[in-house]
């Protein structure tokens, strides 16, 4: 693995690769002084390339790189309470990688010890170490490094790791699954002193479920942690955003100690005030679980909820990351929906990651004061069950003005989806309803089939676990009229098989004129199933979108779908991605997609489109002036297939006399095909003369920046 040298530089500048390497990283770190160390450089042996691709559950070689949560680690370390908790410390890092933030540490500590659970990683550490080792008060045996593996069972002997012996561990990017989360705290918690030991830890929420798992897992151990607001260790204006990335809501600074123990140098922190913004003239408040507290209501005044220039607003509960609305926070928050200014002035309603579950009842104690302003109610990632959902279900149906209701990520299954469905089916203003990744099944489908209000225009239903049994109960309700204004049909990421193009193909002429949008993407329909969808298409006049990728799909549906193209006057966009579509379905594809008059994108990505394919891209090109966007990324297009798509924009800059016949422009992607630098350059040479653009793969791997 190629090593270049890297300089971490905390009040100016930024990860800067030594010149000798040609690279420089663009984003620079936030400014932070200190008064003993008005420039801290902290160097550092990095890889050269990120190295995602060849990492693996065997051999996890993430940790020769920087990630994205290593600088706030590193400024929470720099500043006073930081340096405060360091001093004269023994200190521990875990999983350090390059071991920027341990390294740092030892400028202040009395002991340090590096550690990773890759030999060669644990190999770059010591190199690291000797690099530094001017600029650190501990040397000698106070530094050490080590292999380290994470668990209860596999902590190592006292002579490698002494237990209870450490004053701060330390720990950024570190969670990354729920093992993770699980093992890390175990070690941490067996490292850590008895008394007043703390773990510092740098948390970018990526995955509600590893959110979940680190919450659990806090609990389990007995630990509690307390939240350092980044804006307490950062200087004014900066919100640690590096290479153009914002960091998600719900990223933190965690100060870990076992339950019951205190830290005497504990500094009452203020949680920063809500955001509040004005989207489509409804202001929007959105809160954590750090505003639910007695004085909610003035809040939420304060904020402007309930004036008299916006008698209704939003209202946004976002507890993503390792955080949850408890029982207590509930009741508060419930009690606050009654209360002056919420009470009948909350039109928008949402809760993000909250964990609520079967703490619903009292939250809809509280949600039936504004039943009658309520717009629009979202609770994803909720944790809701059969039970909550039944109660969810319930105070919809007392709620005359819901026009939108999504309850993603929740576990309803079958009989959740059953027992929402009873209070759902009142729903008589409803328009909009997504209930994606909610394990519903057939008998969950038939249920809300039954239940089906007849002003809904939006149905969500994707990544479920629906099978041909239960998309018949679907077209059937279709089929017989329930859903007559229904515009956009979402069923992807159910295995329904090649019979949900047969019910379709009867429910769609006669059940859903308006139809616009269809999404069956993952739904294995393979070419039967597609053949048998393909003739009804043409009876959805205002249909604009379809969404057909991963099905399965070959030369013989995409012949079928072509016959139905040209009689679909409105089609802008056609997803046909990861199917085995080859040259001869790309010929029988573009010989109808000509008469598509309103055709905007196209997407063939991750088929089997080899020259002959892309030579038949080329051929219609022009002859589509609407065209913005084709993707034929992941095929197998080489030399002579790129060579026809450059002689395509030549002969348009030939014979156009300056006027190019795409109105918006157009942009292709080929995206990991096999071409040569001088068939990139020709083809970029001859888009660009028609102001068009062509999208290639990187020739060079990313080597600079921070990992995310």
């Amino acid at each position: 693995m190629t090593s270049v040298p890297a300089e971490y530089v905390f009040n100016r500048g930024g990860e800067t690769v030594c010149s000798r390497t040609l690279l420089r990283i663009s984003s620079a770190l936030p400014v932070l002084t200190t008064s003993s160390a008005p420039q801290v450089v902290v160097h550092a042996e990095r890889a050269a390339e990120f190295p995602e691709e060849t990492s693996s559950r065997a051999c996890d070689e993430t940790g020769h790189v920087a990630w994205q949560a290593l600088p706030i680690l590193c400024h929470f370390i720099l500043s006073e309470r930081g340096q405060r908790l360091m001093r004269d410390s023994r200190v521990l890092e875990l999983g350090a990688g390059i071991g920027v933030p341990g390294l740092l540490a030892g400028r202040v500590c009395k002991e340090v010890v590096l550690t990773d659970s890759n030999d060669m990683v644990v190999e770059r550490l010591r190199r690291n170490v000797e690099l530094n080792a001017a600029d650190m008060t501990c040397a000698g045996d106070a530094v050490r490094v080590a292999n380290v593996a994470w668990g209860a069972e596999l902590y190592p002997r006292d002579d490698v790791l002494e237990r209870g012996a450490f004053d701060v561990v330390l720990g950024s990017d570190v969670v990354y699954s729920a093992t993770s989360a699980r093992t890390f705290l175990q070690t941490a918690k067996l490292a850590m002193a008895k008394t007043r030991g703390v773990t510092a830890l740098a948390y970018i929420p990526r995955w509600p479920a590893v959110d979940r798992a680190l919450y659990d897992a806090l609990r389990e151990l007995e630990l509690a942690a307390e939240v350092v607001p980044l804006r307490s260790f950062s200087p004014s204006g900066v919100d640690f955003s590096f290479d153009g990335h914002s960091l998600p809501r719900g990223t933190c600074l965690l100060l870990i100690r076992c339950v019951g123990d205190c830290d005497d140098d504990e500094v009452e922190e203020i949680a920063p005030p809500p955001s509040i913004v004005t989207r489509e003239h409804v202001l929007e408040v959105t809160i954590g679980p750090e505003h639910i507290d007695d004085i909610l209501p003035e809040t939420c005044r304060a904020a402007g909820l309930g004036n008299e220039r916006s008698p209704a607003g939003s209202l946004i509960v976002d507890a993503t990351g390792p955080f949850a609305v408890t029982q207590d926070q509930v009741e508060v928050l419930s009690k606050s929906l009654g209360a002056s200014p919420l009470c009948g002035s909350v039109s928008k309603f949402t809760v993000r990651e909250c964990w609520i579950g079967d703490k619903w009842p009292s939250m809809a104690r509280g949600l039936s004061s504004c039943a009658q302003s309520l717009a629009l109610l979202h609770a994803n990632g909720d944790e809701i069950g059969s039970v909550a959902a039944g109660v969810v279900g319930d105070f919809t149906s007392s709620c005359p003005n819901l026009h939108t209701l999504d309850l993603s990520r929740n576990p309803f299954g079958d009989a959740g989806a059953e027992a929402f469905a009873v209070g759902f089916a009142s729903c008589a203003a409803l328009s909009s309803l997504t209930l994606a990744h909610c394990h519903i099944g057939d008998g969950g489908a038939a249920a809300l089939a039954r239940a089906f209000p007849r002003s809904l225009t939006t149905l969500n239903l994707s990544n479920n676990e629906i099978t041909a049994l239960g998309l018949s109960d679907i077209a059937t309700a279709l089929r017989l009229g329930k859903t007559p204004l229904l515009t956009h049909l979402i069923l992807s990421g159910n295995e329904i098989g090649p019979a949900c193009g047969a019910e379709l193909a009867e429910a769609l002429p006669v059940g859903t004129p308006d139809l616009e949008y269809i999404d069956l993407r993952g739904c294995s329909l393979t070419d039967p199933g597609l053949a048998w969808l393909a003739p009804s298409l043409p009876s959805c006049k205002n249909l604009t979108t379809m969404h057909l990728g991963s099905n399965g799909v070959g030369d013989v549906g995409a012949a079928a779908l072509a016959s139905s193209l040209a009689a679909c006057p409105k089609l802008k966009h056609l997803g046909l991605a990861m199917n085995s579509i080859a040259d001869g379905g790309a010929w029988d594809l573009v010989e109808e997609l000509v008469g598509c008059k309103s055709l905007v994108s196209l997407n063939l990505k991750g088929n089997g489109l080899g020259d002959e394919g892309a030579s038949a891209i080329a051929d219609i090109l022009a002859e589509v002036p609407t065209l913005e966007a084709v993707n034929l990324s992941d095929n197998d297009v080489g030399e002579e297939g790129a060579a026809a798509l450059a002689e395509c924009f030549e002969k348009v800059f030939t014979d156009s006399a300056g006027i190019f016949p795409w109105v918006r422009g157009l942009t292709v992607v080929l995206e990991n095909n096999e071409l040569s630098k001088e068939v990139r350059q020709r083809l970029e040479t001859a888009a660009s003369s028609v102001a068009a653009t062509v999208k290639f793969s990187a020739l060079v791997v990313r080597g600079t920046g921070f990992g995310r």
